[in-house]
């Protein structure tokens, strides 16, 4: 363990399971893929030694369950409820977060913007997940690293910060990354992933139902590209903005780095017919929960009747052996009851309406003055306090 980082190392040796994961690879060379069970800690394990890649044992024919709860409104106690319950059939949080384990929760921070614009994961929906994490006894942290600007700022201008800051929720910057192997190996493109990320004991993911410009939708997989440092990001739309297979391929491959241990998908208002950022607010009314981030992905297409086809991190997914992309290998729970498709009869916001997609995808651009202005807040938001939020 000489050549691990000094953080990591101590993040490894908290845990027995780690300590022994460990001395295992310390007898392995570079580029070996170890079978992961389940639990996710081996392959981070190698991930933290630097040694290789790890390979889930999650294959297209196992079956994996995704659990769906209404809820109306974004009132406190409603969301806490719905939460709960939403994750009561995949044994609740106690199955994800142990006492003493620092949490990562990794909202959708794209840009600051107001809470009712509907661009970014919603403050109660990542207050009432800390609240649950610390009844577990976990220590939460929030991080993001948006393309432009700061996790601060858009925690500032959503809502966020201040209500962080009275419940004593750190918000974090992803500020230093690592080098780690793609895990389609050592011929592809290798990622610079956050330390943060990397070193958390749990990732939960805090993604929000949203129409994506380049990518068709942004949903649980994409939701993981934000563990990439903001400028990166800039710089691979640039780069892989043209070849969107390719682009999706990078996002399933961040999204198997970071391995988050459960999707909590923020559905009870989503962004409709333009995004990442600047469409329309649309209430559906929904909280999704999984800890397959493919079938998730897969179950929302299904519920909103957009065309999973188009939706490319899904076929990256299938190329990789990556999570559950077959419908009819996915159990869907409703209230914990099973459902199957068609789903859009459960959502009585879409009967009236469909929910509008992108008619024409293209490519995300970061022009230089772009990336230059992005570089120029995130400095000031370590000179100056972020301004307060003035949605509802």
């Amino acid at each position: 363990m000489r050549d691990i980082p000094t953080v990591t190392r101590r993040v490894i040796e908290s845990r027995d399971e780690y300590r022994c994961i460990a001395s295992c690879n310390a007898r392995l060379s570079p580029g070996s893929r170890l079978l992961d069970g389940g639990c996710g800690l081996p392959e981070r394990t190698l991930y933290f030694a630097g040694r290789g890649t790890g390979m889930e044992n999650r294959s297209q024919s196992m079956a994996a369950c995704v659990s769906i709860v209404r809820c109306p409104s974004y009132d406190n106690r409603t969301v806490a409820e719905a939460l709960r319950a939403v994750l009561e059939p995949l044994g609740g949080i106690q199955r994800f977060v142990r006492a003493g384990q620092r949490v990562l929760l990794k909202p959708n921070f794209v840009l600051a913007r107001r809470r009712d614009e509907a661009a970014n994961t919603h403050p109660t929906f990542v207050l009432e997940t800390a609240r649950l994490v610390r009844e577990a006894g976990g220590e939460p942290v929030v991080g993001d690293s948006p393309a432009l600007g700061s996790a601060r700022h858009v925690a500032a201008r959503c809502g966020l910060l201040e209500a962080a800051r009275d419940a004593a929720l750190p918000i974090v910057e992803f500020r230093t990354t690592r080098r780690i192997p793609s895990p389609r190996g050592p011929a592809h493109r290798p990622l610079r992933v956050a330390d943060e990320a990397l070193d958390a004991d749990v990732v939960i993911n805090l993604p929000k139902i949203k129409v994506h410009g380049q990518m068709y939708l942004t949903l649980a997989v994409k939701n993981l590209f934000g563990c990439v440092k903001g400028r990166r990001k800039a710089l691979l739309h640039q780069q892989l903005g043209g070849r969107p297979l390719e682009f999706a391929r990078m996002l399933v491959d961040v999204c198997q780095a970071v391995r988050p241990v459960v999707t909590l998908l923020d559905g009870i208002t989503g962004m409709e017919r333009h995004g990442p950022t600047g469409g329309d607010p649309r209430p559906l009314g929904l909280i999704l929960a999984g800890t397959d981030c493919s079938a998730v992905d897969r179950v929302v297409c299904e519920i909103l009747g957009a065309d999973s086809s188009r939706l490319l991190t899904l076929q990256a997914a299938r190329e990789a052996g990556f999570g559950q992309t077959d419908l009819d290998s996915i159990q869907v729970l409703a209230d914990g009851r099973e459902i199957r498709p068609p789903f859009g009869f459960w959502v009585p916001e879409l009967a009236a309406r469909p929910f509008l997609l992108a008619e024409r995808l293209t490519p995300l651009s970061f022009s230089p003055w772009r990336i230059l202005r992005g570089l120029f807040r995130q400095a000031w938001s370590h000179l100056a306090p972020p301004k307060k939020g003035n949605a509802p």
